[in-house]
């Protein structure tokens, strides 16, 4: 999709891929601070893209049906 950065991109990538991810999952994987990890999926969650279940340390990320088909195509 336009607009998103490399992270955003590589972030639908691994939630698409794996089914869902935690904050600290992506930290790890993408080798950034959790503060970012957590802006990141947070921009997602706003532009539509991923949906958060749970809270603070237990939030889980997971595409959003509208979401995935956009990111097909």
């Amino acid at each position: 999709p336009a607009g998103l950065t490399g992270r955003q991109r590589q972030i639908l990538a691994i939630v698409r891929e794996r089914g869902a991810l935690t904050t600290k999952e992506y930290g790890a994987q993408a080798k950034v601070s959790q503060r970012t990890a957590l802006r990141d999926l947070s921009e997602l969650v706003d532009r539509g893209f991923l949906a958060r279940s749970g809270s603070r340390r237990g939030a889980v990320y997971r595409l959003r049906l509208l979401a995935e088909s956009a990111i097909s195509t």
